[in-house]
């Protein structure tokens, strides 16, 4: 178990520490343009700098669109995109496969690139406690083998062969994916941020939009602390603050997302292999993956907590964070039973980054159905990395031609009612949620 002293207080003081270490990289690496130079139009306007927004940026300017303003509220990454597992997984339906096998191509490019973004196709390992989630995860095989990919049964001694670390004392049986994998989501973020800028998409930071402005119930520009600017397309990709945001419109516009609390912690040097296939153990709502030569491992609470309840999120989101021990001790020694190595490793760092999470688990796409031309990308339920590259692309053809070439229909918005919406229904009801 984490030692006495991983306290609330020393949780807070470390994700600050890493918080401002980010901002400081970003302060060198990236040329935003001074709030005072805001522009009075623009073709498209994207609230939001996280990996999702930069994805959108991206692939529009890849397409030759250049008339782009992108908006964040304080630096460029500085929402919870910088703090994810980095895990891309495509053991899912294949709605929600397509999208990160897409992602994973465009992340091995950039990689190819020459850019260091920790781009490795590990594998998974998906592991199954009792008979039933095995024959789950037989079903998973069954419908995901025919439509191309490649997953194989593994008994518990198969496991040992391919991660040695793994205490299959209680497994019945495993699926192994290959071509799964692990990145950098912040070297990801920051590099698709760069790449648009250098294709003509302008960014300004310390710039809060405060609402969005219409015409006809059609988009016609924003209002933000700094002045309005006019547009022809909105995207909001505000992550956390993506709800307040739509409901500052007229008319208002739903988007059910709302923050959960979200934990992960990182180990010391443990001197194993940086090609180790990522662990799923579903039974125990925990992850795993190597990390820097140690492990980061991570929960998905059957019980989540709701982050910020009774308020907005605030601006400056981790000043807010508190963490109580007894919230993550069990899911720790269910951590170290999966891999007893974990028992031998010096304090974890542990971190505390509140995600979106929808009331259905997908994620939350499309043009919305109140207000023309105001796209929205937001709810990636704890992983933004994982689905980024393919939304980014799907919403840009979105913005360009009309429609995207992919069938998006279980994520579009349109799927909500306005119950959906309200603040104590979301709070309710994402506590579930995570750990589905």
């Amino acid at each position: 178990m984490f030692p006495k002293t991983c306290n609330t207080l020393g949780v807070a003081q470390s994700i600050k520490l890493i918080s401002k270490n980010v901002t400081s990289c970003l302060e060198s690496k990236f040329l935003s343009t001074a709030a005072s130079g805001l522009p009075s139009q623009a073709r498209v306007i994207i609230v939001g700098a996280g990996v999702v927004a930069n994805s959108v940026a991206y692939h529009l300017s890849e397409n030759g669109w250049k008339d782009v303003v992108v908006l964040e509220q304080n630096k460029i990454g500085s929402g919870t995109s910088h703090f994810g597992s980095g895990t891309l997984g495509l053991f899912k339906p294949i709605s929600h496969r397509d999208i990160i096998w897409y992602s994973i191509k465009l992340y091995q490019k950039l990689q190819d690139m020459g850019y260091e973004i920790g781009m490795k196709q590990c594998g998974s390992i998906n592991l199954a406690q009792t008979k039933d989630r095995l024959v789950a995860l037989r079903r998973r095989i069954a419908y995901n083998t025919p439509t191309g990919l490649n997953c194989e049964l593994l008994s518990p001694k198969d496991i040992k062969k391919y991660h040695s670390y793994i205490n299959v004392d209680d497994i019945v049986g495993a699926v192994y994916i290959p071509e799964d994998a692990v990145a950098d989501p912040r070297a990801i973020c920051d590099v698709l941020a760069q790449l648009a800028q250098k294709q003509g998409v302008k960014y300004f930071e310390d710039v809060k939009v405060e609402k969005v402005l219409t015409r006809n119930s059609r988009v016609a520009g924003i209002e933000t602390e700094k002045g309005p600017i006019s547009c022809e397309y909105f995207v909001n990709c505000a992550g956390m603050w993506a709800r307040e945001l739509g409901l500052n419109c007229d008319p208002p516009v739903r988007i059910p997302a709302y923050p959960a609390e979200h934990f992960y912690a990182t180990t010391n040097f443990l001197n194993i292999d940086e090609d180790l296939p990522c662990v799923r153990d579903f039974d125990s709502f925990t992850y795993a993956r190597e990390y820097h030569g140690g492990f980061m491992v991570g929960w998905f609470e059957p019980e989540a907590n709701p982050a910020f309840q009774g308020k907005e999120v605030p601006r400056n989101w981790i000043d807010d964070l508190s963490t109580q021990w007894e919230h993550f001790d069990t899911f720790w020694k269910y951590a170290v039973k999966r891999l007893p190595i974990l028992a031998e490793c010096k304090e974890p760092a542990l971190v505390n980054s509140p995600d979106n999470f929808t009331p259905d688990g997908r994620w939350v796409l499309g043009e919305t159905p109140s207000v023309s031309n105001y796209f929205v990308a937001c709810g990636m339920n704890g992983n933004s990395l994982q689905g980024a590259g393919g939304i980014g692309k799907a919403v840009a053809e979105w913005i360009i031609e009309g429609q995207p070439t992919q069938d998006l229909l279980p994520f579009q918005i349109q799927r909500f009612l306005d119950v959906h919406n309200s603040r104590q229904y979301l709070e309710q009801r994402i506590k579930e949620i995570v750990g589905r």
